[in-house]
């Protein structure tokens, strides 16, 4: 049962994969300047149910494309990863070890608004979408689970094609849909320990910094 229930996991990712990478390569198709920016943050918070995933950096990757010059809006894909440590609620420290080495990792698909013209030096703006989390560690197993993403930064382009992009990204992934499933760690039955958090959900935030490199592409002749 738990093998199976792996396996629907699994498919259940891939088809959100390919869900959420369908709108940002319509929008790329469209979009009158596409950004991509490589960037390392520092990440706080995530506690929830007794189990807390101590502040570390993260790395990750956003592509956001402006889809109008005469409205500022556009689309974003987000990915950021966080290798840290779980610290253990102290009833099980008898159990499993206190601490854990986790790996986290959010995608997001999100909406953005811009609070500047497309050719301005300086660009603030506000984003928010939707996604996924993975909660990985070896030998305690794997868990994915929806993610609503909120966020704010602003470019500053040096070059007609190179920028800064500093902001924030908060993500609050969903523990407990009020499904009746129960989250925690304990002991899972014939497969060793499980890892998961309880409550309702946990809060994350990114403080991060990057490089963005931007272009838009070519328009046919009319």
């Amino acid at each position: 049962m738990a093998f199976a229930a792996r396996i629907r996991r699994t498919v259940a990712c891939r088809f959100a994969h390919a869900a959420l990478a369908l709108p940002v390569a319509a929008s790329a198709l469209v979009a009158q300047r596409i950004e991509f920016t490589p960037f390392a943050a520092w990440r706080l918070f995530g506690q929830s149910g007794g189990v807390s995933v101590e502040a570390s950096d993260a790395w990750g990757g956003i592509v956001q494309a402006q889809q109008s010059r005469r409205l500022p809006i556009g689309l974003e894909f987000l990915y950021s990863r966080q290798s840290s440590l779980l610290r253990v609620p102290p009833r099980l420290g008898g159990i499993i070890p206190r601490r854990i080495g986790v790996s986290i990792e959010q995608f997001a698909i999100s909406g953005v608004r811009a609070f500047a013209k497309e050719d301005a030096a300086t660009r603030p703006y506000t984003s928010l979408g939707l996604g996924w989390t993975t909660y990985s560690s070896g030998g305690f197993g794997t868990e994915s689970r929806v993610l609503l993403a909120v966020g704010a930064g602003v470019h500053r382009r040096i070059t007609p094609h190179v920028g800064a992009h500093l902001g924030t990204r908060g993500y609050f992934t969903i523990t407990d849909t009020g499904s009746g499933f129960g989250c925690g760690i304990g002991i899972g039955t014939g497969s060793g320990c499980s890892i998961g958090f309880g409550g309702s959900g946990i809060f994350q935030l990114d403080l991060f910094a990057g490089v963005s490199v931007g272009f838009s592409p070519a328009r046919p002749a009319r």
